[in-house]
């Protein structure tokens, strides 16, 4: 699609904001083509976001919830490569990261969520191109 390579797009987040009106909207097969090809990270990388973006699209709030070491046994990736991706979509705006802790202090799995900016990204390049 000519609009992922013709528009600059930097989906800045400082909040989480509220998924749901998307849900049912935007399939995970969608969320993971836009993942797949974006023209924010590499290849190796956007492979990486787009595996999971498909599992994020079967939830109401867009929500990966994995430990970095399942991550990476799903892709074959290193730990640090699947890091290191997610870090580039945290960065560039695609995903928000949520700091999770345990009852008993234990750090346990981030959250990250797709932004409401890049959903409605997604949302209007489909009824652009129909």
């Amino acid at each position: 699609m000519s609009i992922l390579n013709s528009v600059s797009v930097t989906f800045n987040t400082s909040e989480y904001k509220n998924n749901t009106e998307y849900h049912k909207k935007i399939k995970g097969h969608q969320l993971s083509f836009f993942a797949r090809h974006s023209v924010f990270f590499s290849p190796s990388h956007s492979a990486i976001i787009a595996e999971f973006a498909n599992l994020a699209g079967s939830t109401d709030e867009y929500m990966i919830r994995r430990s970095y070491a399942d991550m990476s046994e799903i892709t074959g990736r290193s730990i640090s490569t699947v890091r290191r991706a997610f870090a580039e979509a945290t960065k560039c705006g695609m995903l928000v990261k949520q700091h999770q802790v345990a009852n008993n202090n234990a750090q346990v799995c981030n959250v990250y969520r797709f932004t409401t900016q890049f959903l409605h990204f997604i949302h209007v390049a489909m009824e652009i191109g129909g």
